[in-house]
């Protein structure tokens, strides 16, 4: 797929940027312009439209969904660095398996570290950790960044997980749809899921399709949990916002997690098929999922060809309510030496030039509170024609649950506990006593405060 942001779809593209961002809706907080005084969808101060001197920006990407591939292509031609023609932009990628290293280790290297690229759940690890934070709320304020332009629900979560303090500024958000393979449902003579499906709807569909033939293993669906307790559709907290201990063991959590666990009880796995990457190999390449609901991340499939796109299913008690928005965000680091010039990268970034043409090239779903640009999604890749793209949003997002910097810490053990359930070597009491235990320990180890 020509020109795609990898990293940010899926949980960062296709659902959100409506969803997450013209609508906001299921967030409780508005975040207003950086002096008070601005609203609505202006572009910004023409002041922050020039770089004269040469500067080197280093972007390094924590969500590890990036490469430096990918990385060129959506920075390169008309983007970035033919705005700013004195910019140059270094891709550092997350970690060995994508190419680089982690935070740690760029620390350590000495490396420059100039922007930061996170989502809710891995800047805790991936930035915070390391003290990388710079409170950029008096930059906006003095080049005259207009808040009010971007999505109120990312702008929001982003100030939570920075216990109230504004340290990046949200880009592009997660799809939430749920994608089907065609072929299985043709195999099987089972018609194709609908929009507004609720979840015993889905699983009804699951044990239909969950089924061996010709000595292969088919599964109606898989879900990414560790995104569905992130951004859960009943809004539940994974910690007590005033103790800050876990809480997903409580009767609203059991029940939850009794939601998704029904799905697995379906099959047979091991533990490694319960964790998110196998389970997309398993749907992309191997091709025997029905139904895969990622949850964060690129929509788009490179093995598969004949598929489409649905809405979340729905709790039943919460009709057209899809998960919560989920933001993926530029933050500015600590370290940089160069914070006036990376702010005016972002804010080129949050643009209605950049985030239209993104939105076109199906790149990612745009962050901005106006969601005129969904309707043009993916209008220039072939990979979108013919494709449900307004199922990549839900007709409202759930309220936003509280986050800070450990809710990535959080939704792990929620994870952990979560698999222990569904490959059945705990049951659920156990399984989410010890998961909270695992995660009070990793905050109050943590160096972090």
């Amino acid at each position: 797929m020509k020109k795609r942001w990898v990293a940010l779809m899926l949980g960062t593209a296709i659902a959100v940027t409506a969803g997450c961002g013209g609508a906001a809706t299921g967030t409780k907080e508005e975040a207003g312009s950086a002096n008070g005084d601005k609203k609505g969808t202006a572009e910004p101060a023409a002041g922050l439209d020039k770089i004269d001197k040469p500067v080197t920006l280093v972007v390094f990407d924590t969500t590890g969904n990036w490469t430096k591939d990918n990385f060129a292509e959506a920075f390169s031609g008309s983007n970035i660095m033919q705005k700013f023609p004195n910019v140059t932009l270094k891709f550092m990628p997350f970690h060995k398996t994508r190419g680089g290293l982690t935070t740690d280790e760029m620390i350590a290297a000495g490396e420059q570290i100039d922007l930061i690229v996170g989502s809710p759940g891995t800047v805790g690890a991936g930035m915070y950790n390391q003290k990388l934070e710079a409170d950029i709320a008096p930059l906006v304020k003095t080049l005259g960044f207009d808040l009010s332009r971007l999505n109120p629900g990312a702008v929001s979560i982003v100030k939570e997980v920075g216990n109230g303090t504004l340290h990046g500024i949200p880009f592009a958000m997660s799809h939430t749809a749920m994608m089907y393979n065609k072929d299985i449902f043709d195999k099987f003579g089972v018609a194709y899921p609908k929009d507004g499906m609720t979840w015993d709807d889905t699983y009804e569909l699951a044990k239909k399709l969950t089924r061996t033939d010709g000595g292969k293993a088919y599964y109606g669906m898989f879900v990414s949990f560790y995104h569905a307790a992130l951004r859960n559709q009943s809004s539940l907290n994974l910690f007590d916002p005033n103790s800050g201990k876990s809480a997903f063991d409580s009767a609203a959590w059991k029940s939850f997690y009794g939601n998704f666990s029904r799905f697995y009880d379906l099959y047979d796995l091991n533990a490694t098929q319960v964790v998110a990457a196998q389970q997309k190999k398993m749907w992309d390449e191997e091709q025997v999922v029905a139904m895969y609901m990622p949850g964060s991340g690129d929509p788009a499939v490179k093995g598969l060809k004949n598929y489409d796109y649905v809405q979340s299913p729905v709790f039943k008690e919460k009709p057209g309510v899809g998960p919560q928005a989920y933001p993926f965000t530029m933050y500015i680091s600590q370290t940089s030496k160069h914070k006036e010039e990376a702010l005016k990268v972002i804010n080129y970034l949050v643009s209605d030039e950049y985030q239209k043409a993104k939105a076109e090239e199906g790149t990612f779903i745009p962050a901005l509170k106006d969601n005129k640009y969904l309707d043009v999604f993916g209008k220039s890749n072939p990979s979108y024609q013919g494709k449900n793209v307004k199922a990549l949003l839900p007709a409202v997002h759930a309220d936003s649950s509280k986050w800070n910097a450990f809710t990535g810490t959080y939704a792990k053990e929620a994870l952990n506990a979560f698999i222990d359930i569904a490959i059945k070597t705990k049951d659920a009491n156990t399984a989410l006593r010890e998961g909270v235990e695992r995660a009070d320990k990793a905050v109050q180890t943590s160096t972090f405060k």
